[in-house]
């Protein structure tokens, strides 16, 4: 009666074992690929491209090259099924789909996406291909902020229609065209680029692709004005010295040498702005008023101010003292230049109003004489030259160097002395050239 008793757990255990292994066998076979005998469909694998889930990974690229292509297989169960399967394009327009005798051959056409559609007996397949175009050229901004004078090689970067940025190929670079259309900056055919004034640089290149569409880009800088060596607090150097820099003086009361009206003048603005960028050069014409050798010279500038003012000469009198001998101010100049020249290009101002150092031109050693003309360039605001300088002439060639101001104007020969006789036969004396003919006295 005993043994019955111990058989029974050991024949209950034995039966939960069965079961439990039954039910992990089936699992295991579920997972094969079939349920109850049924057998395993093979997948449908896209042999010679990378794909992440429903799309290819990299786009065909619109243009004459072997990125606007790729050769594709189909393999079932690992045997190649390539030729057996339909082939297609959702948009023939955007992706060409040509069956060869090895492999699939698929094409850009046109920037957008089209589906690539592939069935193979009841299955079908379908993949988003992307076709991207060079849509434009971008450059990148300069390593540091622009001044005039810099200059600076500009290579583009091609931007694709997915909005990537690759490097420039050298069939395209070859091609590219370039243009500016400000005055501010010039640009040859390498790109190289020369900043020339402040404000606003535009500068546009073209190139054609390897499939001939032309691309274009704009490349946009602000260039700020930034006047040359600007002295430092109120160390303004007086000396005037030929190639030194003018320092940016003003008047706050200039008047108009033409109508009277009160302006202000300074040549901070005549450098950096647009408006004066007709002016080649700045004649600074000193006297006094109690120059009597002033009025003649004055008068000579002055006939020749509306030439001198086409060739881009902007003119600037300052009146240095008065009648007796005071400092200047600018009503002073205006009533005592309009009335010696009457109307005429130009500004009347009168040195102790120039700032910010009043008596500017009369602290500078080298004013010794009147009438003098300093010549500012505009480009670089450098003193070229001056009358001091030159004091076997009577006059500068005021016009030749505002149409001129990159020569060097600081050494002139002398001006041919004009003869005062009237026509006719030499004197009994001549020729007396030399000391062994010069008649005695």
């Amino acid at each position: 009666m005993l043994l019955p008793f111990r058989l029974a757990p050991l024949t209950f255990t034995l039966i939960a074992i069965f079961f439990f292994a039954c039910e992990d066998g089936g699992e295991r076979e579920e997972a094969a690929g079939s349920t109850a005998g049924t057998p395993v469909t093979p997948q449908l694998i896209i042999n010679g491209a990378d794909i992440d889930g429903e799309r290819l990974s990299t786009p065909l690229y619109h243009e004459a090259s072997e990125r606007s292509q790729s050769q594709l297989t189909l393999s079932v169960g690992g045997v190649d099924r390539t030729q057996e399967a339909t082939w297609s394009s959702s948009d023939e327009l955007i992706l060409d789909v040509h069956l060869s005798e090895d492999f699939a051959k698929i094409s850009a056409v046109s920037a957008g996406q089209a589906q690539l559609v592939v069935s193979y007996e009841d299955r079908t397949l379908s993949l988003t291909v992307e076709v991207i175009e060079p849509t434009s050229l971008v450059f990148m901004d300069p390593p540091s902020p622009l001044q005039r004078g810099d200059r600076l090689t500009l290579v583009p970067q091609i931007r694709w229609s997915d909005d990537r940025l690759e490097e420039i190929s050298t069939d395209i670079a070859s091609s590219l065209s370039w243009q500016s259309t400000t005055q501010t900056a010039e640009v040859n055919e390498l790109g190289e680029v020369n900043i020339i004034y402040s404000g606003q640089v535009e500068i546009i290149a073209a190139a054609v692709t390897t499939l001939g569409q032309e691309i274009t880009g704009v490349w946009l800088t602000e260039i700020p004005c930034v006047y040359p060596d600007p002295p430092a607090g109120m160390n303004f150097d007086t000396s005037l010295a030929l190639g030194s820099v003018i320092p940016p003086l003003s008047w706050a009361n200039a008047h108009s040498a033409m109508d009277g009206s009160i302006n202000e003048l300074s040549l901070s603005e005549i450098y950096c702005s647009p408006d004066y960028d007709w002016v080649t050069t700045i004649h600074l014409i000193m006297s006094a008023g109690w120059c009597t050798a002033c009025p003649q010279v004055l008068s000579e500038i002055a006939h020749l101010s509306d030439d001198l003012f086409d060739t881009g000469g902007l003119l600037i009198y300052v009146e240095v003292e008065d009648d007796m001998y005071a400092p200047a101010d600018s009503s002073y100049a205006y009533i005592h230049l309009s009335r010696l020249l009457g109307p005429t290009q130009g500004y009347f101002v009168g040195d102790l109003d120039t700032q910010p150092l009043p008596q500017f031109f009369a602290n500078s050693p080298s004013l010794l004489d009147f009438p003098d003309a300093y010549i500012v360039r505009r480009r670089d605001m450098k003193l070229i030259t001056s009358m001091s300088k030159h004091p076997d002439r009577s006059q500068l060639p005021f016009i030749e160097i505002a149409e001129r101001p990159e020569d060097d104007w600081g050494s002139l020969r002398p001006q041919p002395s004009e003869s005062v006789c009237e026509d006719g036969e030499d004197e009994p004396s001549e020729p007396n050239d030399d000391p062994m003919t010069a008649t005695p006295l």
